[in-house]
């Protein structure tokens, strides 16, 4: 671990810039929503930076992450952010054990496992719904293509808060066999949801009012 501009970085990050920058998903996500502003609910944590900048704009956050170097550096660089709950995990939709791929030369690939001949970690898997909040107004996912599995561990919640939601669909849900673009069918077909923006790999979901 080592301290770059004012972050604490796994030894092979080289800092935390292009982290930082892509939270500007944020602004432009909340553009479309007009709900209150809450509670955000966010994986992959990371650093702390998402969960970190989403704190400037909810009122409590509450962050994901399963990879042990970077929940490391996460617990530190968030630790005086009052408003942030940190939890080391990864999502699903069910709750579990289950193992972590971990990527010996990214500290943003780490993904559920899909090689036992790759080093991973055991890891914890929980459901959105497991937390039991009824004040969710946003749900960031940035999870290596299991976001449809973690929202599909998140209906209670979703029925119940209708949240917006922001969601990397960038084709790594194929090691699921999961399609690209099947997360937005099935928030469609099962919550009413529509699509409203992208913003680089992230899709934008509401539902109408």
């Amino acid at each position: 671990m080592k301290h770059i501009d004012g972050w604490w970085c796994p030894d092979i990050l080289s800092g935390p810039g292009k982290f930082i920058r892509r939270s500007e998903v944020i602004a432009y996500a909340l553009s479309f929503w007009s709900g209150q502003r809450r509670r955000a609910l966010q994986a992959g944590g990371h650093i702390g930076t998402f969960p970190r900048a989403l704190a400037q704009y909810f009122a409590a956050v509450t962050c994901v992450e399963p990879a042990p170097e970077n929940w490391e550096c996460l617990v530190r660089n968030t630790q005086h952010t009052s408003q942030i709950a940190r939890y080391y995990g990864v999502l699903g939709a069910c709750r579990s054990v289950t193992a972590l791929n971990v990527q010996p030369h990214s500290s943003a690939g780490h993904h559920i496992m899909t090689r036992r001949d790759r080093p991973h970690v055991p890891v914890t898997m929980l459901t959105i719904d497991g937390f039991g909040y009824s004040d969710v107004d946003s749900i960031f996912l940035d999870i290596e293509g299991v976001e449809l599995a973690a929202l599909q561990g998140a209906r209670e919640t979703l029925q119940r808060c209708k949240p917006l939601i922001v969601a990397e669909d960038n084709g790594c849900s194929r090691k699921y066999g999961i399609d690209p673009g099947e997360l937005g069918r099935w928030l469609a077909q099962e919550f009413g949801y529509q699509q409203v923006g992208t913003h680089g790999e992230d899709v934008i979901f509401v539902i109408p009012a």
